[in-house]
């Protein structure tokens, strides 16, 4: 065992003071000036090695100049107990040291203000380590007479400790030196509050830790007790037009080890990244001719830079300003005046974190490395398409129904965390040529390899199944995923691409999430994009009497009088500024196009069977016609649900008229002669709609000898004319 130096004698002539004083009568003036010798005491202590026996001290001096500010005349029995007891502390160990058995404690310490649960007994013991001492404080006062700011690494604050955050901070802010950082304050937000999180970083916490998870916690308060250590090599560009500002920054950062370079025209900053390469870079918020969002989202559009942590600097209190510059990409935000610790606690754990995430994508095996891209580079891809040879992909947009990835309040790095574990796990659904990269709002996008229809949606039921299975994992819901299929040649572009991956997502979330939603390709060119996307939304949802509306128009008779007819026009309810009915014409063919034709046949013709059953007591040879599709009249589902409801109303002659277009009816022709058969044992008539002039395709009149034919009008009179 070492020999400790020789005992300083200041503190000798402390102690002796204090003897003097404590025999003979108090006084103030003799308590002040031994409250001066104890300190010296203490940082003698402090410079000789014996950190215990400075902590020690420093609990004395800090109780005596309690007394002294208080400007006790006199000292009562409890005041005379407690210095007793601090004074037999620091004798302890001088004994201890005397007769070689002192242990001394050379850790670094953690303090922590936080209440007596099994959360905080964990950290406590966890972060326990052979350079590494954890003391826990249910008192402020406690805590700060043990506040040497030379001995502690850092201090935890809880929520519940929220208002004594301000005097601890500035207890360690007014011992800093200008050589070093002092201890990191972290406070530890288990309930996510944004607006406590809020206070405790414009109150002097060097960061907010959110959760109640030991494992996160312990991982993120590891890294920033790391933060006091020099830094050498890391690099960071500071963007900022105000070059006192830019220079206070550099000043900082550069006593921690880091490289920083200094770049004041925002316009050039793109250049400087690329000459610079710097881990981190920190951006003024407003600045002349490119601010900081616009020049953030240049950066986020070059591919190399995609995982390049970008840090605000912004004067802006106003809590949507702030949230705007994240959600333009950047990482994370301080507020001006930034304390120094604080600024060196978030660029150094954002650009440490940052190193990391790029290793682990380059330690990758050659084959993955090629699969999980940066968005960036994934764009540049989608951009190729088509060009040199025909493309045989399809883009996969698979998303969280909830929007994000995190619990309520979480802050964003848990996301981008959350998101990266999800992508290592998506990987493993993918063939070695196959793409996918991380997408804004949580998202994962993917380029996979085009399959017939049937496959395809089979395939990508599998992958959402495997992303909602990631999502349920994390605790935040289930997730959608849209299919947009490419064509051959003439790709569009990435913007119209992902624009139509969003509009299928919200369609699938629209119709309740958890879902796959498959993309129109082709626009419909007498629709606008709006109104295409209101009407798939409501095709999405089952026809109800809230989702439709029914009109039934009378058919008057050319000749005399007849029985009673009507028309039924089902009609689509969509929101597009306010509710709107759109017709039969205009949601027929995205109906077809996403599987929800017959679906709606059914509804029509169930509604109509219902409504001759209420009136055929009143309407005697009642009739309605219903216009369906082709395909309704040769799906075997559709004629039970006729069957059925015809035996439930005990309809033997229902009056019910099914109208399918003169071009369909000889398109299935065949296919349609044993639904024919059926409807005529059942008594349900057929009409031809749409029968031009000319009267072609006659045989399939001749073969399946409809009741009705409906000749169009407006081609009758062009004939005519």
């Amino acid at each position: 065992m070492s020999t400790p130096p020789p005992l300083p004698r200041e503190i000798i002539n402390a102690l002796s003071r204090w003897q003097i004083l404590r025999k003979g009568r108090w006084n103030l003036n003799d308590a002040s000036a031994c409250q001066v010798a104890l300190t010296a005491a203490v940082q003698s202590a402090l410079k000789s090695g014996r950190e215990a026996l400075s902590r020690s001290l420093h609990d004395f001096v800090l109780y005596l100049g309690f007394l002294i500010d208080g400007d006790m005349a006199a000292l009562n029995a409890s005041q005379v107990q407690r210095l007793g007891k601090l004074e037999e502390a620091v004798l302890n160990l001088l004994r201890a040291e005397r007769t070689g058995t002192a242990s001394t404690d050379t850790r670094k310490r953690i303090l922590m203000l936080a209440p007596d649960s099994p959360l905080w007994r964990t950290l406590a013991e966890r972060l326990e380590t052979p350079q590494l001492k954890t003391e826990r404080f249910a008192d402020p006062i406690q805590l700060l007479a043990r506040l040497d700011p030379a001995a502690v690494a850092a201090v935890l604050i809880d929520q519940d400790f929220l208002l004594d955050l301000g005097s601890v901070a500035d207890r360690l802010e007014g011992a800093r030196s200008a050589e070093a950082l002092g201890a990191t304050v972290i406070y530890v937000n288990r309930s996510r509050d944004l607006n406590n999180r809020i206070l405790a970083l414009s109150g002097g916490a060097d960061t907010s830790l959110e959760g109640d998870d030991p494992d996160h916690l312990l991982a993120r308060i590891g890294e920033l007790v790391d933060v006091r250590n020099q830094q050498d090599n890391l690099r960071v560009l500071v963007v900022e037009d105000d070059r006192s500002q830019a220079m206070y920054c550099e000043a900082i950062l550069r006593k921690q080890g880091i490289d920083v370079r200094i770049a004041g025209d925002s316009r050039q900053a793109l250049e400087d990244i690329r000459a610079f390469v710097p881990d981190l870079v920190l951006m003024d918020l407003h600045m002349p001719e490119v601010d900081g969002m616009q020049l953030t989202a240049l950066i986020r559009e070059d591919a190399e830079f995609a995982l390049l942590p970008i840090v605000f600097l912004t004067g802006e209190q106003d809590e949507a300003s702030r949230f705007n510059a994240l959600r333009a990409g950047g990482d994370d935000y301080l507020i001006k005046p930034v304390r120094p610790r604080h600024l060196v606690t978030a660029v150094v754990t954002r650009a440490r974190r940052a190193r990391s995430l790029q290793r682990q994508f380059s330690h990758k095996p050659a084959v993955v490395a090629t699969q999980i891209m940066h968005a960036g580079e994934f764009v540049g891809l989608l951009r190729t398409l088509g060009v040199d040879r025909p493309c045989n992909q399809t883009l996969l947009l698979c998303a969280a129904d909830s929007g994000r990835l995190r619990r309520a309040n979480a802050h964003l790095v848990v996301e981008r965390e959350n998101q990266f574990k999800i992508i290592k796990q998506m990987r493993d659904c993918l063939a070695a040529e196959e793409r996918l990269a991380p997408w804004h709002g949580g998202a994962v996008v993917m380029m996979v390899e085009r399959l017939p229809d049937e496959e395809l949606m089979v395939r990508a039921e599998s992958i959402r199944q495997k992303f909602s299975n990631a999502l349920q994992a994390l605790g935040v819901g289930d997730g959608s995923l849209a299919v947009v299929p490419l064509p051959a040649e003439a790709v569009p572009s990435a913007e119209t691409l992902f624009d139509l991956c969003e509009r299928t997502l919200a369609i699938a979330r629209h119709a309740g999430g958890g879902r796959v939603g498959r993309a129109l390709a082709e626009a419909q060119s007498d629709l606008s994009a709006d109104l295409s996307l209101a009407i798939q939304k409501s095709l999405a949802l089952k026809p109800t009497p809230e989702s439709t509306s029914c009109l039934y128009q009378p058919i008057v008779p050319l000749h005399g009088a007849a029985r009673p007819q009507y028309h039924l026009h089902l009609g689509l309810k969509v929101d597009l500024d306010g509710e709107r009915i759109v017709t039969r014409r205009d949601w027929l063919p995205l109906a077809r196009r996403t599987g929800h034709a017959i679906d709606l046949d059914r509804y029509a013709v169930l509604a109509v069977l219902e409504r001759i059953a209420e009136a055929r007591h009143r309407q005697h040879g009642l009739r309605i016609v219903v216009a369906v599709n082709g395909e309704s009249l040769i799906d075997g589902g559709f004629r039970n649900a006729l069957q059925s409801a015809l035996a439930q109303h005990g309809l033997t002659d229902p009056g019910l008229v099914l109208s399918i277009d003169h071009s369909e009816a000889m398109m299935y022709q065949a296919k349609l002669k044993d639904a024919r058969e059926e409807l005529r044992a059942a008594r349900v008539l057929l009409s031809f709609g749409r029968v031009g002039s000319e009267m072609k395709g006659t045989d399939v009149i001749d073969v399946l000898r409809p009741e009705l034919i409906a000749v169009d009008a407006v081609m009758m009179r062009s004939a005519s004319q």
